[in-house]
């Protein structure tokens, strides 16, 4: 049995993966995490911002069959790949879906030159972690196992925008390196916190919003970085939690997600069956049928018989021919 994944970047809303992929990220992204498709569609056909950050719009699909979503920002300043939605239809949120998606999209970027130092991505922790969505579960699980760590301090996913104040959440910051650290200074926390608020949340509505809404929303921004550099401890370091690790020593809230029941990663995904295109064997039919009453009535003109003593024979055969051809096929589907 053959598995095909394969990746495609979207990069015009008139792609034809355009609208079944986001489609299923409307479907399985919660609408407290969820930007405006609106706001997608204009970044797809624009997608690099005056401060030099690039976004990337992926489809993927499994067994030619379009299964997911995915958006990723370059912020330049300190060479963050920001993973800002990795969406995938329920019936293929599993292990052996994502990890096949997650190392095509890695090598992409790879491929593409891109230099980057951190890896990056937040996930809701709505309501202090007491209540966590499918969805953010999923990539809990899967990102764990990819060397994923959690920033260990406070951190609040931004408002989506001027009127979406329910969007302003609970968070974690998820952190992958080339070099395995177990801690970041405060310093550099704070770099990489400035670099997501401003360079890629105020930029991304900077486009978005008109002026004087614009202004309103970097204020937002500048409280919100404000709110998290007063709540960080005067601790010089920030702990960096392994999930894998620390489910062998003790519970950790933080790394809810693998005790979480209903929230299953293991398994197959649902196989998609490929039909094979009958135009090939119609048309081996035709012409095996043609060459055939050619070789017949030159047979019967070599032995001298008139046609017309065997049109009945004739008829009828080619009938049952044609008969028992369509019950082959309609039998293999």
């Amino acid at each position: 049995m053959v598995h095909k994944y394969e990746i495609k970047e979207i990069t015009s809303t008139k792609d034809p993966d355009y609208l079944p992929a986001i489609k299923i990220y409307i479907d399985v992204t919660p609408a407290d995490v969820r930007t405006d498709t609106n706001e997608i569609a204009k970044a797809i056909d624009d997608p690099l911002a005056e401060n030099g950050r690039k976004m990337f719009f992926f489809s993927l699909h499994y067994q030619r069959k379009i299964v997911g979503f995915a958006q990723f920002a370059f912020l330049p300043k300190m060479k963050i790949i920001f993973m800002d939605y990795m969406a995938i239809a329920d019936e293929y949120k599993k292990n052996s879906i994502f990890y096949p998606f997650f190392s095509m999209l890695m090598l992409y970027f790879n491929d593409t030159g891109l230099d980057y130092s951190y890896f990056i991505t937040e996930i809701g922790a709505q309501n202090n972690d007491k209540y966590v969505d499918h969805d953010s579960a999923f990539l809990r699980k899967v990102l764990a196992m990819e060397n994923f760590s959690i920033i260990d301090s406070p951190y609040f996913q931004p408002c989506l925008g001027n009127n979406k104040i329910e969007s302003n959440i609970d968070a974690h910051l998820y952190l992958k390196t080339s070099a395995p650290l177990n801690k970041l200074s405060k310093e550099l926390f704070l770099k990489l916190l400035r670099e997501i608020l401003y360079e890629h949340y105020d930029s991304w509505y900077k486009i978005m919003l008109s002026n004087s809404e614009y202004k309103e929303y970097h204020q937002y921004i500048v409280n919100e970085y404000e709110r998290i550099e007063s709540a960080i401890t005067l601790n010089d370091k920030i702990e960096l939690i392994d999930c894998v690790s620390s489910e062998c020593k003790y519970y950790n809230p933080l790394c809810a997600a693998p005790h979480i029941s209903n929230v299953n990663t293991a398994g197959y995904a649902p196989q998609i069956k490929s039909k094979a295109s009958k135009f090939p064997f119609v048309l081996l039919a035709i012409l095996t049928t043609f060459c055939v009453s050619i070789l017949f009535y030159k047979f019967i003109s070599y032995l001298k018989i008139p046609v017309n003593s065997f049109s009945t024979i004739y008829a009828a055969t080619i009938s049952l021919a044609v008969g028992f051809t369509a019950y082959l096929f309609n039998h293999k589907n």
